[in-house]
């Protein structure tokens, strides 16, 4: 891959993602914008919403590969690897590994909501098949190893320099106020909320 042309696909595809073009489902649907929290201006909120919206794109790529979207082993060495860089940074174990715990699942869930959607059979969903792929992203899916992979590493450092030392209501109201604004579902919010309570 052209690695100078990456940063420009990538922005495209996660620009369609903010705009909420192409994932056209119950649990993408963006709402009309409300009046922002104050706690809006600290970067913790829309870090968190941008590590989901990538979440978006690795369910689509998975829809194509197949890729199952619980694989423990792996998850469990990026968490791992998560906790030793918020170790290098001074930050407590704990509080890292129980952030970034509450990430991965609201991202496990983004794709569970989003496959099941694509994947469902007329009898589950009342959907036909055109139906089914009208809900689908137009765009080609990106890559999970160059592609995907590459920008969260790239947000994590930022995540761990946002992540507050002491629980944050304000936060977490201003994150779920962000997460509902790109349409994301009631279960992703409370799980990527949930260790700023």
């Amino acid at each position: 891959m052209n690695r100078r042309a990456f940063p420009l696909r990538f922005a495209a595809a996660l620009g369609l993602l903010m705009l909420g073009i192409g994932f056209g489902t119950g649990c993408c649907h963006k709402p009309e914008r409300s009046t922002p929290s104050p706690a809006v201006a600290h970067p913790l909120p829309e870090l968190i919403n941008e590590r989901l919206l990538l979440a978006r794109e690795v369910a689509w790529t998975k829809f194509h590969s197949g890729a199952p979207i619980h694989d423990p082993v792996r998850e469990a060495a990026i968490l791992a690897d998560l906790v030793a860089q918020g170790r290098a940074r001074g930050l407590d174990h704990a509080r890292v590994e129980a952030f970034f715990s509450a990430q991965i699942a609201a991202s496990r869930e983004v794709q569970t909501e989003l496959l099941a959607v694509w994947r469902a059979p007329r009898h589950d969903t009342g959907h036909d098949a055109a139906q089914a792929s009208a809900h689908r992203p137009a765009h080609p899916p990106l890559d999970l190893r160059t592609d995907i992979r590459p920008w969260l590493d790239a947000l994590t450092p930022r995540l761990l320099d946002a992540l507050p030392t002491a629980p944050r209501p304000d936060l977490a109201t201003a994150t779920a106020d962000t997460l509902r604004l790109d349409g994301f579902s009631a279960t992703v919010i409370t799980l990527a909320t949930d260790p700023l309570r």
